[in-house]
């Protein structure tokens, strides 16, 4: 696993891709957020968040109670 953040943009990388990756799929989120995938197995394998900060924001006001 390898994690980076970079101008406020977070990636976590779970694992190497077999092939590569695909169906790049953006979570319903106002803060743009996108979980990328291995072509051949479908296994989520990274995660990118565009804005931490505002999702951070997001979410914590989205929290059930």
């Amino acid at each position: 696993m390898s994690i980076s953040l970079s101008e406020n943009t977070l990636h976590i990388r779970f694992t190497h891709p077999k092939t590569r990756e695909t169906d790049v799929e953006p979570l319903p989120l106002t803060t743009p957020t996108f979980l990328f995938r291995d072509e051949k197995t479908g296994e989520i394998t990274a995660i990118e968040i565009i804005n931490i900060k505002e999702a951070l924001k997001e979410l914590n006001t989205t929290k059930t109670e």
